[in-house]
């Protein structure tokens, strides 16, 4: 009798905390951080007992709880941080290409068509030299193209501005990221294994793990008790219970292309970075730098010849022509005079329009104009091939999750199955409890 009651009570005691298990997973099906968990159930150990003066006996104890159990599975958590890491690279790269891309402002207005204005004003007004209307007309196009350069330097300049904030306002994310993942370790130390805590703290764990993942790759060993330590880039960055410090994010050069790099407190040596969202953003950072760069030599080669072109020619006084314009940056291009007579159009023969009809020859293949042309169709390339490695990224990494969910996330329909079948165990644990009741009160009723 007694061994009825132990296993009916040790059965509703388990069934009921699986229940309850069951009930944790459906109520947090839509948190992405949350691992489906399922209660382990063993057989209790049985009890045997022997003495001279009593029979030896064994007392059956039935189901006992043998604790809390995550489905996660070590090997799909590090291909889901993989591909996430992949993916933060791509799309960061992606985004940051294409506010480029439309930086340049390439269009109606943009420096390729204001070029182009200024070569069409000059076939216009080779035939008419004399006229003030074209001459006027020539110096307005060849202001658009200076001021559309500065336009466009304007805006390259303050899309280094936001790259590089970005880069320092990832700091202090970081290292609240890795102080937090050190914390979790310390909890983790404390917490009862197979327990509802350690379970909640080791979801956690994976989560920061995951979040620091999409900022960089990071290397991952799990030691006693689930205590992570994370190394990216060469250097430790979280070490058990302690972080490292973060101080400063910049791009560095390498190898490979590009990469962040991270300065670390009390380190000499820097961790390089050349993978997740940090690296994706120093990579466009670099290319953000080499198309400012690329404009720069633009607008000089752009002034340097045009100045060329007008020193060989003669004004309507019959002076050399004066440079048209100065500096040396898009940023600095000006338009020197406002004086329609001081355009060379006549060349040192006395031709009217001789310098105006060599002009045309400034139209080269290595020429300003298709030089703008070189750097827009260049840039759209890259941000062409970006978006299909953001795409293709996005697909493995919609596939390495998908695996992980399979095991670790909660399928309400699996959930449902799961608790009717334990209901019907608890039923069936607590249908023994009242069996072995009714046969006590009718024992006991004999007497």
């Amino acid at each position: 009798m007694t061994d009825l009651l132990i296993i009916g009570a040790g059965a509703a005691r388990a069934y009921g905390a699986a229940l309850r298990t069951v009930g944790e997973n459906v109520a947090n099906a839509d948190d992405p951080a949350y691992v489906r968990r399922t209660l382990a159930l063993r057989e209790a150990g049985s009890a045997g007992a022997a003495s001279p003066l009593y029979a030896a006996r064994v007392n059956a104890d039935g189901v006992s709880i043998g604790g809390v159990v995550r489905g996660a599975d070590p090997l799909l958590d590090a291909a889901q941080r993989s591909s996430a890491s992949d993916l933060g690279r791509a799309s960061v790269r992606s985004d940051w290409l294409g506010r480029l891309e439309e930086s340049l402002g390439d269009g109606p207005q943009g420096v390729g068509t204001r070029i182009s204005a200024v070569f069409n004003a000059a076939t216009r007004l080779a035939a008419s030299p004399d006229s003030a209307e074209r001459r006027i007309d020539m110096l307005g196009t060849i202001g658009a193209v200076a001021d559309g350069f500065g336009d466009t330097a304007t805006r390259i300049a303050g899309l280094q501005g936001d790259a590089a904030a970005a880069l320092t306002n990832a700091v202090p994310a970081l290292n609240r990221e890795l102080a937090g993942l050190a914390d979790i370790n310390i909890r983790l130390r404390g917490a009862a294994p197979g327990s509802a805590g350690q379970a909640h703290l080791l979801d956690r764990r994976d989560a920061s793990l995951a979040s620091l993942a999409e900022l960089m790759p990071i290397d991952v060993q799990f030691g006693a008790q689930g205590i992570a330590t994370v190394r990216a880039g060469g250097a430790t960055l979280v070490d058990g219970i302690t972080a490292a410090n973060v101080t400063a994010i910049s791009t560095v050069g390498s190898a490979v292309g590009s990469a962040a790099q991270l300065a670390i407190a009390g380190s000499a040596t820097p961790a390089i970075i050349s993978g997740g969202a940090l690296g994706g953003l120093a990579t466009a950072a670099t290319s953000i730098d080499a198309a400012a760069a690329q404009l720069d030599t633009l607008a000089s080669d752009f002034a340097a010849t045009l100045n060329s072109w007008q020193a060989d020619g003669r004004t309507m006084t019959g002076a050399a022509g004066p440079a048209l314009l100065s500096g040396t940056s898009a940023a600095t291009l000006a338009v020197l005079t406002t004086d329609p007579a001081a355009i060379a159009a006549a060349d040192s023969a006395g031709q009217a329009n001789g310098n105006l009809n060599a002009f045309g020859a400034l139209r080269t293949p290595t020429g300003s104009e298709a030089g703008w042309t070189s750097l827009v169709h260049m840039l759209g390339q890259q941000v062409s091939v970006a978006r299909a490695d953001t795409d293709a990224s996005q697909s493995i990494a919609d596939y390495a999750e998908a695996r992980r969910d399979s095991l670790s996330g909660v399928d309400l329909d699996r959930e449902a199955t799961e608790m009717l079948r334990l209901q019907q165990a608890y039923d069936a644990a607590a249908r023994i409890l009242q069996v072995a009741r009714e046969t006590m009160q009718s024992i006991l009723a004999i007497f």
